[in-house]
This record gives C-alpha cells, sequence and structure tokens, in this order.
C-alpha cells in the first residue's frame, strides 16, 4: 500500500475486511460509520485519491448508499456449498465473491479457484479460498479431502522422509503417494478469509 496516507489505507482495510466477510463492498455510509467520518464527502475524497494511486476501482456519485465497487484487480470466485461438491453432487455455485488478486500468494490458476462457507467446515464466520484438483502439494499445506468412512473435512500434509501423507487421528498416516490408499484431494486451501485459520486435523 505504498502512497497511501494513513487514513487511506484504514479506509481500504475496512473495505477489504468488509468484502471478506460479506462478499459484497460495503457503502459509503457504511465506510464512514465505521472510520467515525461525519460526511460521506470525506470518504468520497478519500476513495477518489486511493483509486488514483491505483488500489481501487469503483463507480459513484455522492449518494451515501452508493457501494464501493471491486478493486481493479479482483477475481470472481464461485461460493459453492458443501454438499454440492464431488462426490455428493454436481450443482451450481450459491454465489460468486470478488477477491482482490493480490491477496493470493503466488501464481494460481483463477479458473481452479473456489470457496467455501467457513461454517460448513467447522470453521469461523468468513470463505476458505481453494484450488481445485492441486497439482502439487507441499508439506504444511491444508487440504480438503473427501473419504467414504470420514466424508470431507480439511486435513494438514506432512512429510517423512521423501513421503507425503495426510495426519489423521483415527488412521494414522494416509499416503498421498499411493492410489489405491490416496483421498479424494477437492482442493488446497490457498487463502482463509477468516480470522485464523485453525489447525487442520
Amino acid at each position: 500500500m505504498k502512497g497511501l496516507t494513513a487514513r487511506q489505507r484504514q479506509v481500504l482495510d475496512f473495505i477489504v475486511r468488509y468484502r471478506r466477510q460479506y462478499g459484497r463492498s460495503p457503502s459509503l455510509r457504511e465506510i464512514a460509520r465505521a472510520l467515525g467520518l461525519r460526511s460521506h464527502s470525506t470518504v468520497y475524497r478519500h476513495l477518489q485519491r486511493i483509486q488514483k494511486k491505483g488500489y481501487l476501482e469503483w463507480q459513484g456519485g455522492r449518494r451515501g448508499a452508493l457501494p464501493v465497487d471491486a478493486c481493479a484487480d479482483c477475481l470472481r470466485i464461485p461460493v459453492w456449498n458443501l454438499q454440492e461438491l464431488p462426490p455428493y453432487g454436481a450443482g451450481t455455485p450459491v454465489r460468486f465473491v470478488e477477491l482482490p488478486r493480490w491477496l493470493l500468494d503466488g501464481p494460481v490458476d483463477p479458473d481452479r479457484l473456489f470457496a467455501l462457507p467457513g461454517r460448513s467446515l467447522g470453521l469461523p464466520e468468513g470463505l476458505v479460498v481453494l484450488e481445485r484438483n492441486p497439482q502439487t502439494l507441499r508439506p504444511g499445506d491444508a487440504v480438503l479431502c473427501y473419504r467414504p468412512e470420514a466424508g470431507i473435512g480439511l486435513q494438514r500434509v506432512r512429510r517423512q522422509g521423501t513421503r507425503l501423507f495426510l495426519q489423521d487421528a483415527d488412521h494414522g498416516q494416509i499416503p498421498l503417494d499411493r492410489p489405491d490408499a490416496r483421498p479424494l484431494v477437492l482442493g488446497r486451501v490457498v487463502l482463509a478469509l477468516l480470522t485464523t485459520l485453525p489447525e487442520a486435523r
């Protein structure tokens, strides 16, 4: 966020947090209320300056209810219900969420991204963004797996020697290099739009 004033960073941080929580942008009124600003025109001027510096893209006039649009470089990601994922079903997304590209760490194919509500995974409110059918896994990665005996859940990738495993409380180490034992890996967590991502089992 180089080149932004402290107040402009506060405005942009609030917009990013709001979008993480609600999947949409706040209105001028909501920004003003959250930051203790008396005037919508003050918010408007901050947004204009942030936009000129390349951190935000928005359309609007001076009416307080106008929403702030997506950032200049956003990805539109489908949000699914857990029940719509393989092997349970193949339905349609329940909604889409716009995600600033700069939140992602490293190159990821946006067409392979999807999001799940945190609560469907037993996590706090928010969204978990995953890469579908990951090509590579690294020790420490959190992955969403399906196993017939356990259903769908998050697990952590571990390394032992040169082999990768999923650590499971009931079944010990599940190897990822054996097709007969490998669980169905539905996605690799690339971003948790939550306050924290609890330790995966």
